[in-house]
């Protein structure tokens, strides 16, 4: 017989509405991405961010059976240094509303609430690809994922990035 492996006792599990308040808290604190020291993340997200190598650290982990999220921080890449965040289906037909606590116009009204200034990204035959948020110092690039249900007026966060 054997047992599945505890969650570790050190990393308090986040569910989405709180990994996505802590990110909206940090993003309001924080002037240059660079700022963003596995100290700093671990004690804004109440979790143990681990040093890969150095220049390099992450945390994640599971939301439920068909959604996990991520975020990594690279320091040292040639286009300078990155913070990535992302909510990953674990099964390809994974319901977003599953992540969707803070919808998508939520997220992006706080940012515009910090002095942020937002384009949307268009790409091939004008499809929306993301909307980028910049704001002296800091740019935020936010990726939405629409809901199954078929509601077209509600999206979720999907990914962020700052650059």
């Amino acid at each position: 017989m054997t047992s599945a492996a505890a969650p570790p006792a050190a990393a308090p599990r986040l569910d989405a509405e709180q990994v996505l308040t802590r990110l909206l808290g940090l993003i309001r604190e924080t002037e240059r991405v660079e700022q963003f020291t596995p100290q700093r993340l671990s004690a804004a997200f109440g979790v143990d961010f681990r040093v890969y190598e150095p220049g390099y650290w992450g945390y994640g982990e599971r939301l439920s059976p068909r959604w996990t999220y991520g975020m990594e921080m690279r320091e040292k890449i040639a286009v300078g240094p990155r913070f990535a965040f992302s909510f990953n289906a674990a099964a390809e037909n994974a319901p977003a509303e599953e992540i969707c606590a803070i919808d998508y116009r939520r997220f992006a009204a706080e940012l515009e609430a910090m002095g942020f200034r937002r384009e949307a990204r268009h790409g091939e035959h004008g499809a929306f690809l993301a909307d980028w948020f910049d704001r002296p110092g800091m740019r935020v690039i936010v990726k939405q994922q629409r809901l199954a249900s078929g509601d077209d007026a509600r999206a979720c966060v999907r990914d962020v990035s700052i650059p």
